[in-house]
């Protein structure tokens, strides 16, 4: 039986939200796209219309296309999240790697940011809120959105469903008692807050 390591990215294995924090890096340069994001989000908390933010918050990446965007995902990592990593949570991932764990991550996060990340740490296996790019106006959609509830619980079921994982042994870290729930089926739980691990037990 396999073992798993599951892995939240935002606030977990990195001190902050990872897309928030890109859309930060490319401001000065799509500034423009940054302030009508930011206008875009005080007019949905304003009116309470937080359901509509989640699926179009994305809005700052329209008319931007997959190959600019990689090209700012590179000095994005190597100027940021380099700086951002919690290195608790990195030499838990390398010693669940050196113990034959198989490393999941589980993140609704973005997926160019997602995926970036998974190749920088040597990671195959890996979930993001999906986009579809398109080539006409406003050109990233939401195809997949990790924030919707019980998504996370989903993709770890449907994990287990396909590989024959000793769950008793297996483990999952997040910031987020939410995501802790949804993955109760791992019995080793650990919240993560900054610098702090520690078990969950609910």
């Amino acid at each position: 039986m396999k073992k798993i390591a599951v892995f939240d990215v935002c606030f977990t294995i990195y001190n902050c939200n990872t897309t928030i924090e890109f859309f930060k890096f490319i401001k000065n340069k799509y500034f423009i796209r940054y302030y009508l994001f930011i206008f875009f989000n005080k007019i949905c908390i304003f009116f309470k219309l937080y359901s509509f933010f989640d699926k179009n918050r994305f809005i700052i990446l329209f008319w931007l296309n997959k190959s600019v965007l990689e090209l700012e995902l590179s000095e994005y990592y190597k100027k940021v999240l380099n700086n951002k990593i919690n290195n608790n949570i990195f030499e838990k991932i390398n010693y669940y790697k050196q113990n034959n764990y198989e490393i999941y991550l589980i993140s609704a996060s973005m997926e160019l940011v997602i995926s970036k990340i998974a190749k920088e740490l040597w990671i195959i296996n890996y979930y993001w809120t999906k986009l579809i790019e398109k080539d006409w106006f406003f050109s990233w959609f939401i195809s997949n959105d990790l924030l919707n509830k019980n998504s996370k619980e989903k993709i770890l079921l449907n994990i287990i469903n396909n590989i024959d994982i000793d769950l008793k042994s297996s483990i999952a870290f997040s910031d987020s008692i939410d995501d802790l729930r949804q993955w109760k089926v791992i019995e080793n739980r650990f919240l993560v807050y900054k610098n702090n691990i520690t078990k969950y037990d609910e």
